[in-house]
């Protein structure tokens, strides 16, 4: 996908956005270099099909932009027969370039005194909609560069619609924190400030399902927190510990349910580590499920049972699924256990919802849904970023 700087060719991630601009005053280039003072600039830009992107239209931004205030600084261009648009910058500040042609769209930022010429294959435009946690309804969201904003509604949920593949795509709440989201864009992302929990974690399960807002993640005050070089951030409780607590509304008492951690077991030979432990006041199990010793342990009302199951060796993904009437549990892409599971359809009665009761495991992000998603889907995603 995108490239990189080249004395003659260089890659430009450039997208899609809003192109009316009558009467703003913006400097604007057909296929012509315009005779303005800056840098010459052009972006060669193909198709997806492999065919020149003629008719493609370019529009290029100060990195800063979140609005169309500015927008008498911004520079446009239409590709020529050939896929090519040129235009001249600015070489004193760094730009956002983005073309779209109809579905298709790409972006690159371009540093001071960028020069010469561009050149790449269009992606297909993106949708990014999550949540963002302890946000009230009314906040505004931009895009840097992009020149987008939305108003947060209800729940945290914002959406953004037409969004280019490439580059470095910010969401910055107005008057609060920032995130950098890695290529390509997910399809649903969860977003909190750095002193909540979790800070950045995304899955997008292809269910299509969103994580639930306000997990209610509550760490023990004994665990440590570390890092690791390919995980990121994470928490770790020791042995005779345990890791966090699910607030009752994290889950709900009714209904289907998903849960996802992120994790690595510390003590892997120990038996029956409780990644959950889900009891009533009396600590009759809801939902108690071990893991460690190459096994799987599950508890549930009249049932205690076990399967062999490889123990993790390193940082892996668990999810567990309940769809109203079975419990399924996936790891690394791959269904380890389903069984009928009807004690879990009322939880009200769940008074402990502890996660890693008994410790020697850390996490690097918990995901709780509302929902049953496709765990194999998710389970099988690559590491994200943890807490």
């Amino acid at each position: 996908m995108p490239g990189r700087f080249r004395p003659e060719w260089m890659i430009a991630v450039l997208g899609v956005v809003l192109w009316g601009c009558g009467g703003s005053g913006e400097r604007v280039a057909g296929g012509n270099v315009g005779t303005e003072a800056g840098n010459a600039v052009s972006a060669r830009l193909v198709g997806l099909a492999g065919k020149p992107a003629a008719g493609a239209r370019v529009v290029v931004r100060p990195v800063g932009a979140i609005d169309s205030t500015g927008r008498a600084t911004w520079v446009r261009a239409v590709a020529d027969s050939q896929g090519v648009a040129r235009f001249r910058i600015d070489p004193d500040q760094a730009w956002s370039l983005e073309a779209a042609w109809g579905a298709e769209g790409i972006r690159m930022e371009l540093p001071p005194a960028s020069a010469g010429e561009f050149a790449d294959t269009l992606q297909k435009l993106s949708r990014l909609e999550g949540v963002l946690l302890g946000v009230d309804s009314g906040a505004v969201v931009v895009l840097p560069g992009l020149a987008r904003s939305v108003v947060v509604g209800s729940g945290g949920a914002f959406r953004f619609d037409s969004l280019p593949q490439g580059g470095r795509t910010e969401v910055r709440q107005l008057g609060g924190s920032s995130w950098v989201l890695d290529q390509p864009l997910p399809a649903a992302v969860v977003l909190a400030s750095p002193t909540e929990q979790p800070r950045l974690a995304w899955w997008a399960a292809s269910s299509g399902a969103a994580p639930l807002v306000g997990t209610g993640i509550v760490f023990d005050s004994l665990v440590r927190t570390g890092a690791d070089p390919v995980e990121g951030p994470f928490h770790e409780a020791e042995l005779g510990g345990s890791l966090a607590r699910l607030e009752a509304a994290a889950m709900g008492n009714a209904g289907a349910f998903s849960l996802s951690m992120r994790l690595r077991l510390t003590s892997p030979a120990i038996g029956s580590i409780w990644l959950l432990d889900l009891t009533d006041p009396a600590f009759a199990p809801g939902l108690r499920m071990g893991v460690g010793g190459g096994k799987i342990r599950i508890q549930m009302q009249g049932l205690d049972t076990s399967m062999s199951v490889p123990t993790p060796q390193g940082w892996e993904t668990w999810v567990v699924g309940f769809d109203g009437n079975r419990l399924v549990v996936w790891t690394g892409g791959q269904e380890r256990l389903r069984l009928d599971a009807p004690p879990l359809v009322d939880r009200a009665p769940w008074t402990r919802r502890v996660l890693g009761a008994g410790g020697g495991m850390q996490a690097s992000s918990v995901l709780v849904w509302d929902r049953m998603v496709d765990g194999a889907a998710v389970s099988a995603r690559p590491p994200v970023r943890g807490f």
